[in-house]
């Protein structure tokens, strides 16, 4: 029998979980939709667009500047920003072009990515970064497709309303021992619609928390910096990149012949990986190679002069930088294996399902009281 003072603090924690719940789903549903999307983009994308897809045994047949070539003479209207060579046989060579324009801060820059036959040279498929799923649901997941720092914001509260609900939902189903696994696995005495609530919500109670801990501290890069700070050494937070276009060909001194050419006398015989071209009020470009059992080497190479450099070694992360890492592998799933991407999968799809049982128990629940508030007048 719960004492009074459980009883109240018990309703509390019900009126927090339900409101958090209610007002957040707004945001939260379509932000955690396009979260799950997110986690399997590439292989949801590779799925949904076979056109893109090469002979396995296709292999680069032609110089890498001749891809670039046939993606500018297909689309005259933009200029040529990367090219990125594949190393398996099967695999298409992507081409990267952006538009002149430069966007307005907080927004990405408008580019078009081609998928070329690597060995033909034919134009599979291209992709426009404005008109694209993918383009959209990056834009509405992380700033809700609006003004990037007021948009992750945003976010971010939405963030904090479903820790909230999460921890509210934790603290209320906490079980005694005995009642543990009676507490997760469905009740066939009870209706659907609890069962559904109950059971699904408890199973994806910790990721929710995770996600909801992970993205109010990415969401809020400054305060979160701050906080961290007080405890260890943490680089000042990165702020919102301003994209930029790449230089027009014609501001260009130097052929993606010569540059690759210059590149390669630094680095010997390493297969050729990807291209940038300089952006703009930029003079370098930037060659990549595949290492020989290593990582990638990427050298400069001055657009004017052909002169090549090394970018400069990067100092060893701080603690507190080392921690917004694991802050950013927890929220995406990334270098954490396939088991918890599906985790994390399979979380974002199930608050609409328990936004739609809440509101039936909530009903069920009001009805039932009305119901008793009732007898209680006729007795």
């Amino acid at each position: 029998m719960l004492s009074k003072s459980a009883i109240r603090r018990r309703e509390f924690l019900y009126q927090v979980h339900l409101w958090t719940g209610l007002i957040g789903a707004l945001l939260l549903i379509p932000i955690c939709l396009t979260g799950s999307y997110l986690v399997f983009h590439v292989a949801i994308d590779s799925t949904l667009n076979p056109e893109r897809h090469v002979p396995s045994d296709a292999r680069v047949e032609l110089p890498p500047e001749e891809y670039i070539r046939i993606v500018d003479e297909a689309i005259p209207e933009t200029d040529p920003g990367a090219l990125f060579i594949p190393a398996p046989a099967g695999a298409p060579v992507i081409v990267a072009t952006t538009y002149p324009e430069r966007p307005a801060k907080g927004e990405q820059q408008h580019r078009v990515f081609a998928w070329v036959d690597p060995a033909s040279g034919r134009i599979l498929d291209t992709n426009d970064s404005k008109t694209t799923f993918i383009a959209w649901a990056h834009r509405f997941h992380f700033y809700l497709a609006a003004d990037g720092t007021r948009g992750r914001q945003l976010v971010g509260l939405s963030g904090i309303l479903l820790l909230l609900s999460a921890v509210t939902a934790i603290w209320m189903w906490w079980p005694k021992p005995r009642d543990l696994w009676r507490s997760v696995s469905w009740q066939s005495r009870q209706k659907t619609s609890r069962n559904l609530h109950f059971v699904f919500g408890i199973w994806i109670a910790i990721p929710m928390v995770i996600l909801a801990t992970t993205g109010i501290y990415l969401s809020f890069p400054d305060a979160s910096a701050r906080a961290v700070g007080l405890f260890t050494e943490i680089e000042e937070p990165i702020p919102l990149a301003e994209p930029i276009p790449a230089r027009p060909q014609s501001d260009l001194h130097s052929r993606p012949a010569d540059v690759i050419e210059a590149a390669r006398g630094a680095v010997g015989d390493a297969a050729f990986m990807a291209l940038d071209f300089p952006a703009l009020e930029q003079r370098n470009w930037t060659v990549t190679f595949r290492g020989a059992g290593g990582p990638p080497t990427s050298v400069l190479v001055e657009d004017a002069s052909l002169r090549v450099s090394r970018p400069e070694a990067p100092t060893p992360p701080k603690a507190g930088d080392r921690f917004t890492h694991l802050m950013h592998i927890l929220h995406d799933g990334t270098e954490l294996g396939l088991a918890y991407r599906w985790i994390l999968f399979v979380a974002g799809l199930l608050p609409g399902l328990l936004l739609v049982t809440g509101v039936i128990l909530w009903l069920r629940r009001r009805s039932l009281r009305a119901r008793a508030a009732a007898n209680r007048a006729r007795a």
